[in-house]
Order: structure tokens, then C-alpha cells, then sequence
């Protein structure tokens, strides 16, 4: 019997245009990120091909091409901004510079 690994899919994340790391692509992941930012940073996420998933200006989104999604990362982030939801510490995944 073989073991089933689950496969991770992350985004980088970029930082007043710095990479910073990397974090899981998932929906709670992106908000708590978006919520927890402070008024001075400006975050820029995009997928493993530089696609462009968000732009923000502190904590607030600033650009989503995809309507979708943004409706789907609402769903996270509204809760989060009013207090009905904790903020979650964002987890970073390292990138190692070559």
C-alpha cells in the first residue's frame, strides 16, 4: 500500500516588490495576508508562471483581475475585517535565493 501525498500549491509573495516567501494557495490563506497588512505595505501576489492573482495597498485590495475570485476571497475577508473572524498568523514558505 502506497502512501497518498497531499500536494501544496503555493503563491509568491511579493513585498513593496521584494519577494518575501511563499504561501499555500488557499482563499484563508490570501485574507489573513490581506487583513493583517499594515497601512505601509504593499503586497503583490502571483502564481508560479507570475500571473497576477492581487495587488494591495495596505490592507486593502487594490487590483484582482479575476472577479471571480475576488467575489470567492470576500467571502474570507469581510468577516475578518469586521471582527467576526480572528486573524490567523500568515505562514511563509522560504525561497531559496540561487
Amino acid at each position: 500500500m502506497t502512501k497518498r501525498r497531499e500536494i501544496i500549491n503555493y503563491i509568491n509573495v511579493y513585498e513593496n516588490e521584494v519577494l518575501v516567501g511563499k504561501i499555500e494557495d488557499k482563499l484563508e490563506s490570501i485574507a489573513n495576508l490581506v487583513a493583517s497588512a499594515s497601512p505601509f505595505e504593499r503586497f503583490t501576489l502571483v502564481d508560479s508562471f507570475d500571473v497576477l492573482i492581487l495587488k494591495t495597498r495596505g490592507n486593502f485590495l487594490d487590483s484582482v483581475p479575476d472577479k471571480r475570485l475576488l467575489k470567492e476571497l470576500l467571502v474570507f475577508l469581510v468577516p475578518l475585517r469586521t471582527g467576526e473572524k480572528e486573524l490567523n498568523p500568515v505562514v511563509y514558505k522560504k525561497v531559496i535565493k540561487k
